[in-house]
């Protein structure tokens, strides 16, 4: 046999033997994948949800700043329209300083 033919014929052997190893290395690195994609995907909701309420507060801050008297129930009645009733969990919203400015404390 010449050096060719067993060149190839090893190459041969050693391609079909990486298929095996390239299916073991996909089915172990797959859960590490879909572990990191979950996980971004968690992140980037939990930052979409707070651009939400940040929004949702300025928008609180906005309307309180402009009343020279608020009342209890109007104060509730501002937090129903604003804050959604259903998929916002359980938050607790404290307010204790609102300037004519603007600035929420």
């Amino acid at each position: 046999m010449t050096m060719t033919k067993m060149l190839l014929r090893y190459l041969k052997r050693f391609r079909r033997s990486c298929r095996g190893v390239a299916a073991v290395e996909t089915a172990l690195a797959f859960p590490i994948v879909l572990a990191i994609g979950s996980l971004c995907a968690d992140m980037y909701s939990v930052g979409l949800e707070r651009s939400r309420m940040e929004q949702r507060a300025g928008a609180i801050v906005s309307i309180l700043a402009m009343q020279q008297d608020l009342t209890e129930t109007g104060l509730q009645g501002l937090l129903d329209t604003v804050l959604p009733n259903q998929g916002l969990g359980n938050y607790q919203l404290l307010i204790s300083n609102v300037r004519q400015t603007g600035d929420l404390y």
